[in-house]
């Protein structure tokens, strides 16, 4: 187990407070429409409901969903953030998060990937708050400890209000090994230095072969946990100059929305919109306008595949671990990993070690 991970076990923390809402603008995107299919086999399990993972409570009494939630408090008011979730969650996300106001849910008539999801968001954003800066926060994360990922996020914030440099910028964690299942950033020139080391993006590879991630490791890069801050028109822009004919659609859909149309005929607009990758896509064809910050000792995971889950557990000493009955053998569809099934209360304190 690392040292930090050693030390952090042993400190108690406060869950994070709201922050005030006079003089913020600083927006929360909650990305939680996703299906969840590589994580089926686990969530059933735990949850036989066939809810998807970000909707499971997979370490403590909270579901990523909610640690995702208390994640945005502590640089958005309340009234500042949106769930993107996708039509028939509704019953997972409105039950979790019953203090967020109802009209902060944005229900896709379908899922469409990570780009049309955030570009439904920054367009009701940019209705409601022109000069506002939106934060994406993926709803499928492990973040140890918690409260050490308020400073690499507000220093991001803090950079955006102060360059015109980038149109956003990405928080990076430090690799553990050469693995193939996640996005990596190779960092080119550095900004600047204090108070947080701030680099260009020189590139994007997308879940690289194991030579390559092994090159990749010894090369510095870092592994792109797509939290992200920007400028939310600046953002907006970057989409539409690379996926024009998605943020025409998106704002004809939003129209219709707004005139109170016809349920199928708005089926039939978002249905128009094509699916595509906000990461490889749209982010890895823009290096240029990208900054990256490193999370420094935050220990990160991807929870989107059973073999984050097993890294997470293994890492931190937790892979005997089960709330509810003894361990057994996760069985994975073939080509995945086995990972035990982690059940409500196992691990740390939440607000210590949240998914």
């Amino acid at each position: 187990m690392r040292p930090v991970t050693t030390a952090a076990l042993h400190r108690v923390a406060s869950a994070p407070r709201p922050v005030p809402s006079a003089g913020g603008n600083t927006w929360a995107i909650l990305l939680a429409g996703g299906e969840g299919k590589r994580l089926s086999g686990l969530v059933e399990r735990i949850h036989p409901d066939h809810r998807p993972k970000q909707y499971a409570t997979i370490i403590g009494t909270r579901s990523m969903l909610q640690h995702t939630y208390a994640r945005a408090l502590a640089h958005a008011a309340p009234g500042r953030v949106l769930a993107v979730i996708t039509e028939g969650q509704e019953r997972w996300a409105l039950s979790q998060l019953p203090e967020l106001p109802a009209r902060n849910f944005l229900i896709q008539p379908r899922g469409l990937d990570t780009g049309p999801a955030v570009l439904f968001a920054l367009a009701h954003i940019l209705e409601r708050e022109p000069d506002a800066l939106a934060l994406l926060l993926p709803c499928d994360h492990f973040i140890f400890p918690e409260p050490d990922l308020r400073r690499p996020i507000a220093e991001a914030l803090a950079a955006i209000r102060e360059t015109e440099t980038g149109a956003a910028v990405l928080l990076a964690a430090r690799p553990t090994g050469p693995r193939c299942d996640v996005g990596w950033i190779l960092p080119g020139e550095t900004v600047r230095k204090t108070p947080s080391l701030l680099k260009r993006v020189l590139c994007f590879i997308e879940k690289p072969p194991r030579e390559v991630a092994e090159s990749l490791l010894a090369e510095g890069a870092l592994w792109n946990t797509f939290i992200m801050a920007g400028r939310a028109r600046g953002l907006h822009r970057l989409i539409e100059k690379r996926r024009p004919e998605a943020a025409e659609r998106m704002a004809r859909y939003l129209a219709l929305r707004r005139e109170d149309a016809w349920r199928r005929e708005l089926d039939q607009a978002y249905g128009k919109i094509t699916p595509f990758n906000l990461s490889s896509q749209v982010l890895a064809r823009e290096p240029e306008a990208l900054l990256v910050a490193p999370l420094g000792a935050v220990e990160w995971n991807d929870w989107g595949t059973p073999e984050g889950i097993q890294e997470t557990l293994a890492s931190l000493g937790w892979s005997h671990r089960s709330a509810v009955h003894p361990p057994e053998p996760f069985h994975a569809a073939a080509g995945e990993c086995s990972v035990p099934p982690c059940m409500a209360t196992a691990g740390a304190p939440e607000e210590e070690a949240s998914p």
